[in-house]
């Protein structure tokens, strides 16, 4: 049987790999990565745990390729073309943003604001 416990334990997975391997539900939307390597060897296997959680493939230790479900990247394309006016907050959205206050290591850039109007 493919995927049973003994078909993982031929892997050497980076840590961060293990709890999405393992079913640990609450680390499931954590980032996973695995080598190109790994990747390759079984190609399937990594495919169905990239439709639970984003997987960052990485080559020489460096991250090249994230795959992921079609659905997961629709809702991130989606999210890139949303425009909101300022009739789409609540009044409670602007009071939150009108009460809000920029933490303190902000003042570096302080300098960039236009304060002439």
């Amino acid at each position: 049987m493919r995927d049973g416990p003994n078909f993982l334990t031929r892997f050497r997975f980076k840590r961060s790999l293990q709890p999405l391997l393992c079913g640990n539900e609450e680390h499931a939307t954590s980032n996973a990565s695995v080598s190109s390597a790994e990747f390759q060897k079984t190609v399937g296997h990594f495919g169905r745990e990239a439709m639970r959680a984003p997987l960052t493939i990485t080559n020489h230790d460096s991250a090249s390729l994230v795959m992921m479900s079609a659905a997961e990247y629709d809702r991130l394309k989606r999210r890139d073309r949303q425009v909101l006016t300022m009739d789409d907050f609540t009044d409670e959205d602007r009071a939150a943003v009108a009460a809000s206050k920029a933490p303190s290591d902000a003042a570096t850039f302080d300098s960039e604001l236009d304060t002439s109007s």
